[in-house]
């Protein structure tokens, strides 16, 4: 396949003082280092260059807002189920140092919930803000269940539980 041009001085179509051998991959115009922007195909001019964001990691307001809403939800609703397993757990009698084993996989569960809730809800969107979204309703979550179960906050001191909070945020941002 010949290239219509094959010229060897060719002119920068915007600066007319550089001389060039390159030319962009779509209109085939010569520019020059100063210009050319990077494109999947190879070098392209300033006009054809441009190129628009994924559909996927698109994300307007109105998907946003009701990221947010669906994370309030979300965890509201999570919080709400993992403290009523608990206290299942409670009730059959498995012993203290089980349940908080039990207790460790729910706070990752709650991350899998808030995380696919928002994924739904946002027809499958990806994003960086997306992703600190479920975060925030990871840790909406984590309050509710520490609040109702009466654990309190002291319980972050120990390793174990930093570690599933960690797993949680990691389980619902891998999810958007």
């Amino acid at each position: 396949m010949e290239a219509s041009h094959t010229t060897k001085d060719s002119v920068c179509r915007r600066h007319k003082n550089t001389s060039t051998n390159l030319y962009c991959t779509r209109c085939e115009d010569p520019i020059c280092p100063r210009c050319m922007e990077n494109s999947p195909t190879g070098f392209r001019c300033p006009d054809c260059g441009k190129t628009s964001r994924l559909p996927t990691y698109d994300t307007p307001l109105s998907i946003l807002l009701r990221a947010v809403l669906v994370t309030a939800s979300s965890g509201l609703v999570s919080g709400v189920l993992l403290y009523g397993l608990y206290i299942s757990l409670d009730n059959i009698g498995i012993p203290m140092n089980i349940r908080f084993y039990i207790f460790l996989g729910m706070i990752g569960i709650s991350g899998l919930i808030v995380g696919e809730a928002i994924s739904l809800t946002c027809n499958r969107k990806r994003g960086w803000l997306l992703r600190v979204i479920s975060m925030v309703g990871v840790t909406f979550s984590i309050i509710i269940l520490l609040i109702l179960t009466g654990q309190g906050f002291n319980l972050f001191f120990n390793y174990s539980v930093l570690i599933a909070v960690l797993c949680g945020f990691w389980l619902a941002a891998n999810r958007l």
